[in-house]
């Protein structure tokens, strides 16, 4: 007999509904997937476990039988169909002799409902808080059973063997760690990466959607193949042990190639390691409770007006929305198939969203999305032009103030843009008390905030770490030179400057995502990868003959380096300092520069700004922003700017600028 296509029956108008499934049993693990579909309260009823997986390819689906709750007994099933990847995670799932509830999102949903999907989107953070746990479905990992058991004796070995390592040399007991990676682990790395292998390359890593999913869920457990399931903990704690490895400098010239950063081969456990370094801990409860913490607050009567408890609740949004912009940061490399949830599916973890306006509207499209969030965050902070500007608006005809959150070339944004590291104004009342003085004009296209003007760009300087030791001296020797008459003062001129040339290569931030100390910045110049020759040509001119005595007559000898000029007395730096600063800076900077450019400005102030800038862009601090933006005249709209994107300047990060400043003026932008 035929089966007709499945038709969703609207959910409930009345009350917070939500469909869950369950999977009739079966004894034959092949056999057609049947479920029955039925409508629940979401504030009444318990809920099933959810299912975490990826949709998989949408044109490569299969059909599976489907009937409403009132139907079951007649039998009138309906196809629905489902892609591969959700079939082969029902079949995983389905037990033998009784039926199995769950909560499926491409299914429980009705995708093509517009309205309803909006609306189901806007309750999922409630959904993955209430329900017991969720299974993480990774693929059905090898062809046939018997394999299966071979991968599943493999990752029960692996994971085995790291969780027994993390108990053994916990926290910071380097040494030991470091003789049980290298004499312990020896003859077992094959075995260990193979099975880490099958876990952390699968498409489920990147999936953007899997970020709320587990900060949001009480339990979660990894399931791959036919039978061989991991508590979320436990991948955690294995897995950690192999970040030590491949975040410690002091390992990398002994570790294997698997962990090299380098490495191109056809699987980099580093690279994988990085894309889920912050989702690993992400389930811990601490972070959970964080999560979960809401608006709703008690004032005895009387103690506050009600202006003032607006403020306050105010405030409160901006920290929200402040933390949801950092969580747009770091999960900018996962992937989501609809660009409108760049925004939905991160704001499970805003409490308040509703108070801000914010509902989920796929209605919209993605550019109309992004318009109308930056319109709601910008009335209770202005962190996020640190993302926007007109290197970062893509095909949008959106205003260059809107930050176009789908485009990968987000990386182009300064690492910790959102973290509070920098502080442009300096003073906290001129930077985070109260919420935004802002007007939106000309429609909303054009914002008009409170700043100032401060500086311009002078010279375009391009990446002085592009192009070898000449590119690093010609941006050395861009800066002002020191005419000092003793050699003392001239070294020591010299010597400020490279560091000031290191902080702003790296925007101050080291590859943890602390600001830079002076020990690091001593650490990476002693290190040897700078080698900015200090003698540049320009102040050659200024040593007298008699004070080259020091250093000989040899030809080989050259100038002295930086590293010899400033460090010629110190013979402490062993190997592990050398790697540090060969490898320390080199990632540190590449990471701050993509897709920026070396610039000088008119007061003479190193800077790495947007690539799109131009010499005569001007400069500028913003009330509620804590970096400074680079900005453009707007050729068609007299005294409006375009945005161009954020920018580090040494000297202004945090306050330096602010202590001479007097009243902010409008600045529009456009």
């Amino acid at each position: 007999m035929s089966r007709t296509t499945f038709t969703y029956t609207p959910l409930r108008s009345d009350g917070r509904t939500i469909r869950c499934l369950s999977i009739l049993q079966s004894s034959n693990f092949s056999s057609t997937i049947r479920i029955n579909l039925k409508e629940i309260d979401l504030d009444k009823d318990p809920l099933p476990h959810a299912l975490s997986y990826v949709w998989g390819d949408p044109t490569d689906t299969v059909p599976i039988e489907v009937t409403a709750d009132d139907s079951l007994d007649s039998g009138e099933f309906h196809l629905l169909h489902v892609t591969r990847n959700c079939e082969q995670a029902l079949q995983e799932l389905r037990y033998l002799s009784e039926p199995r509830s769950l909560w499926v999102d491409a299914i429980c949903i009705n995708q093509r409902d517009l309205p309803e999907r909006g609306q189901q989107v806007a309750m999922m953070a409630e959904i993955y808080g209430k329900v017991p746990g969720i299974f993480a479905w990774l693929g059905s990992g090898s062809p046939s059973p018997a394999a299966d058991v071979n991968m599943d004796s493999e990752l029960r070995m692996a994971i085995g063997f790291l969780i027994d390592v993390a108990a053994q040399f916990p926290g910071d007991d380097f040494q030991s760690f470091r003789k049980a990676v290298i004499w312990k682990w020896s003859g077992r790395w094959a075995t260990v990466i193979a099975g880490m292998k099958r876990i952390f390359t699968h498409p489920w890593w990147e999936r953007l959607w899997v970020y709320q999913e587990i900060v949001l869920c009480r339990e979660a457990r990894i399931l791959l193949g036919h039978g061989f399931s991991i508590p979320w903990g436990t991948l955690v704690s294995a897995s950690e042990v192999l970040i030590r490895v491949a975040k410690s400098p002091m390992l990398w010239a002994e570790r294997p190639g698997y962990l090299d950063v380098e490495s191109e081969g056809d699987f980099n456990l580093w690279k994988s390691l990085q894309s889920v370094d912050f989702l690993l801990p992400a389930h811990r409860a601490a972070d959970r409770t964080v999560v979960h913490r809401g608006l709703n607050f008690e004032v005895p009567p009387g103690l506050l007006n009600q202006e003032e408890l607006v403020e306050i609740e105010g405030l409160l949004c901006r920290g929200e929305l402040e933390a949801l912009q950092t969580r747009m940061k770091v999960t900018q490399s996962l992937k989501c198939f609809d660009p409108r949830d760049r925004v939905f599916a991160l704001l499970g973890s805003v409490t308040a969203m509703s108070k801000m306006g914010i509902v989920p509207d796929y209605t919209k499209t993605y550019h109309e999305v992004y318009w109308d969030f930056a319109k709601v965050m910008a009335s209770f902070t202005l962190e996020f032009l640190c993302s926007a500007g007109i290197d970062l608006v893509g095909t949008s005809n959106n205003p260059s103030w809107v930050p176009d959150w789908h485009l990968l070339h987000l990386d182009k944004t300064l690492p910790k843009a959102f973290s509070g590291i920098y502080n442009a104004l300096g003073f906290p009342d001129k930077v985070s008390a109260g919420l935004p003085d802002i007007q939106l004009q000309d429609d909303g296209r054009a914002l008009c905030v409170k700043g100032y003007l401060i500086d311009a760009v002078d010279q375009i300087l391009g990446k002085p770490f592009d192009s070898g030791s000449e590119g690093r001296q010609e941006v050395f020797k861009a800066f002002p030179v020191d005419y000092s008459d003793t050699k003392q003062e001239r070294t020591k001129f010299r010597e400020e400057r490279i560091r000031n040339l290191v902080r702003t290569c790296t925007a101050n931030v080291d590859r943890t995502g602390h600001s830079l100390s002076e020990e690091t910045v001593t650490t990476w110049i002693k290190g040897g990868f700078l080698m900015i020759d200090a003698y540049s040509d320009k102040e050659d001119e200024q040593e007298d003959e008699d004070e080259d005595e020091d250093y000989g007559d040899d030809e080989d000898c050259g100038s002295p380096s930086s590293e010899q000029l400033l460090y010629d007395d110190d013979d402490d730096f062993g190997f592990g300092g050398f790697v540090e600063g060969m490898t320390g800076f080199k990632h540190a900077s590449k990471a701050a520069s993509e897709g920026r450019k070396f610039l000088q400005t008119r007061e003479g102030r190193m800077a790495l700004g947007p690539g799109g800038a131009v010499v005569g862009d001007v400069i500028c601090v913003v009330l509620h922003c804590s970096m400074p933006l680079v900005l453009r005249q707007d050729p068609g709209r007299e005294g409006v700017y375009q945005l161009v994107g954020a920018c580090y300047v040494h000297g202004v990060m945090y306050g330096e600028a602010g202590r001479e400043l007097s009243d902010p003026v409008d600045i529009l932008v456009g």
